[in-house]
């Protein structure tokens, strides 16, 4: 059996991920592509050890040990940045090895140079990671929709600007508000900036549109605005109207020009990317052949990243053993046919327009604003102003009908300039109407579906709202699910934990209490501190998970509290006698902080309290003391 040797720089959170999906899944690569795949050197200046998993692996601290190894095939590169990862994949494809990264910032700004080099010498580039984290979506662009002329992309591309508007969303918080809260929880880094102003979304596209269209595009040519002016008001007035707002990254092919935006979107209540919610990514693609093409997913993240870096690892390793090294072009097209950049000017955009105009009350005011619009060609659909006391400022909500971006640019000029006006005009986009295709007879993607089933629906439909949610109950799937269903929430709902129960086929007594409980991953530091990694041990098996309930059940001594398993993490624990009144917290929002104040209190200080268990992935110890366990931790964790 040939053996690939991989070298990898940077063993931060993406590095260990990789690692950890290589080493773990060795029995299962042999048996798919006949190699054996050996992560041979780690080059990190800061590790000090490596996991028992990696007993074979040398650890160093100077990259070249890794580059100018001879017997190195693959060099992967998880630093980030432009230097000196630049210098380290160039250096690697002189080398004649074949190279894998998740650098979107490099590849989106020196992806030409580096490809250009990497067909000189005949080597791979593998970026599987650097769009969309753990959705393959770089593969679905080079391989699956390789039959198809790409008519637009339109994606949710950065978790932490999707986590940020659904919380503002679902909860109402302000802006600052919800970033604070995403940097605590380890959503959002300490300079955010690259998130929240669009940056990152704009690398992705940049590297989406160069394969989608076979075009030199770079972070240069992407028209970028971020999230930071959306407010509260505007979510609801977007609700209100029938849209949910989404940063989007943007992209139509007209043929011999293509756009490039990335910008707060509206987007339809009952279009799918208006329901990706928390830190998921979804990405679109509409080919002419095809059509819609959806691929959604964790876009970030340890083991979701890591897991298409090793993608790409197995990819080449694959074509190395059958020597079929550039099978697949690396940006999709080959080399020769690769255009230059022919980008759509943005004052030529046109689409419907959402303002938010923030004026003193006056008469007239509306007669100046509408004067404006009116000068510069654009339509006003509707108008919207919340009740007030005259002479206070008032946003005022204005809705157009499609209208060109360098005439709106103009008017909000204009307006902003107005002795009335209090702060800057909000704008929003509503980007989701496709435009009319010459290859489709001057009708949109839509207009020229073949859509039997949505017809019928339309045509024997009533449109009604339903409030599946009661005032004062927390929004759910549970909640809303009994509604659905025609139990009134407001007799029938009282947790979570008994659906839970009765979907496993659990009957409750009337003195027992269910309590839903999560295996989850702690991570111990210095100073005894234990940071809480992730809500679901890892994503740990349903069968390995059943082992350690069954496990904890059997060590309790009183067996007045029964576990069940559940699927994966997801497990119930019913409490036999009357307890006292508790308040239970949901794991998943306490990603990232130190539970030291929990583990102490229901553990004690000393970390004896917790054995490794070698088998449990994702799972870092269990408790020798289970009744205190059970009848303590688990409560609180419910």
């Amino acid at each position: 059996m040939k053996t690939i040797d991989i070298g990898l720089i940077g063993y931060g959170t993406v590095g260990k991920g990789f690692a950890k999906a290589m080493a773990t899944q060795q029995d299962l690569l042999k048996k798919r592509t006949g190699g054996h795949f050996v992560l041979k050197r780690i080059a990190d200046t800061s590790a000090k050890s490596l996991p028992d998993f990696l007993q074979d692996t040398v650890l160093t601290k100077d990259a070249a040990d890794v580059l100018n190894d001879p017997e190195i095939d693959i060099v992967v590169e998880l630093i980030g940045g432009i230097e000196p990862a630049k210098t380290f994949l160039l250096q690697a494809i002189a080398n004649k090895k074949h190279v894998v990264t998740a650098n979107k910032a490099l590849l989106s700004t020196h992806g030409d140079e580096i490809f250009a080099q990497a067909a000189a010498h005949k080597v791979e580039v593998g970026f599987e990671a650097s769009v969309g984290g753990g959705i393959p979506v770089i593969k679905a662009l080079k391989e699956g929709l390789t039959a198809n002329t790409i008519l637009s992309i339109r994606g949710i591309m950065n978790g932490t600007a999707n986590y940020i508007l659904s919380t503002m969303t679902e909860e109402g918080h302000a802006f600052d508000t919800v970033l604070r809260d995403a940097q605590e929880k380890g959503f959002a880094e300490a300079d955010p900036s690259y998130d929240i102003d669009g940056i990152d979304t704009a690398h992705k596209l940049a590297i989406l549109m160069t394969l989608a269209y076979g075009q030199k595009i770079t972070l240069d040519h992407v028209n970028i605005e971020g999230i930071s002016s959306i407010q509260p008001m505007d979510i609801d007035f977007a609700r209100q109207f029938g849209y949910r707002i989404k940063l989007l990254a943007i992209s139509h092919n007209h043929g011999n020009q293509v756009e490039a935006r990335v910008h707060p979107t509206m987007v339809p209540e009952n279009h799918m990317l208006a329901h990706i919610n928390g830190a998921f990514n979804a990405i679109q693609f509409t080919g002419n052949v095809v059509g819609d093409v959806l691929l959604y997913g964790q876009g970030a993240g340890m083991m979701p990243t890591g897991s298409a870096v090793a993608a790409d690892v197995i990819d080449i390793g694959r074509n190395m053993l059958k020597n079929a090294e550039e099978r697949v072009p690396p940006l999709a097209v080959l080399p020769q046919h690769l255009k230059e950049a022919q980008i759509s000017p943005m004052g030529e955009l046109r689409c419907p327009y959402y303002f938010r105009i923030n004026v003193v009350d006056r008469p007239g005011v509306l007669a100046k604003i509408t004067s404006v619009f009116a000068k510069h060609k654009i339509s006003v659909k509707s108008m919207l102003q919340k009740s007030h006391e005259q002479e206070e400022p008032v946003s005022i909500v204005v809705r157009s009908h499609k209208a060109l971006e360098s005439s709106v640019q103009m008017a909000i000029k204009e307006i902003d300039a107005l002795d009335v006006c209090t702060a800057p005009t909000v704008t929003i986009r509503d980007g989701m109407g496709d435009y009319p295709m010459a290859t489709l007879g001057g009708r949109t993607p839509l207009e020229a579906a073949h859509t039997p089933m949505m017809d019928m629906l339309c045509g024997r439909s009533k449109l009604l709202l339903s409030q599946t949610v009661p005032a004062g109950f927390p929004p759910g799937s549970d909640v809303a699910n009994l509604s659905l269903m025609g139990y009134d929430p407001e007799i029938y709902y009282t947790g979570r934990a008994p659906l839970e129960a009765a979907s496993m086929g659990v009957s409750l007594a009337r003195d027992e209490t269910a309590f839903r409980c999560n295996l989850v991953t702690l991570e111990f530091g210095e100073s005894e501190q234990a940071k809480m990694i992730d809500f679901s041990a890892d994503h740990i098996s349903t069968e390995e998970a059943a082992k350690l309930i069954y496990d904890l059940q059997g060590l309790q001594a009183d067996q007045s509290f029964q576990l069940y398993p559940g699927v994966s993490y997801r497990h119930l624990l019913i409490a036999k006698d009357p307890l006292p009144p508790l308040t239970t917290t949901p794991p998943h929002d306490h990603i990232g902080e130190d539970i030291t104040t929990f583990r102490r209190q229901y553990l004690g200080h000393d970390r004896e309290n917790f054995r490794p268990i070698p088998s449990g992935p994702g799972v870092k110890g269990k408790c020798q003391k289970c009744q205190v366990f059970v009848s303590n931790l688990a409560l609180k964790a419910a």
